[in-house]
């Protein structure tokens, strides 16, 4: 969840995590 924060400079990598955090349901 902390990488979350780290890589939001990066808006393409930060919507790949949102779809990941999406399917696990968190």
């Amino acid at each position: 969840m902390h990488s979350i924060f780290i890589v939001d400079d990066h808006p393409v990598i930060r919507l790949a995590v949102r779809m990941l955090l999406e399917n696990q349901n968190y």
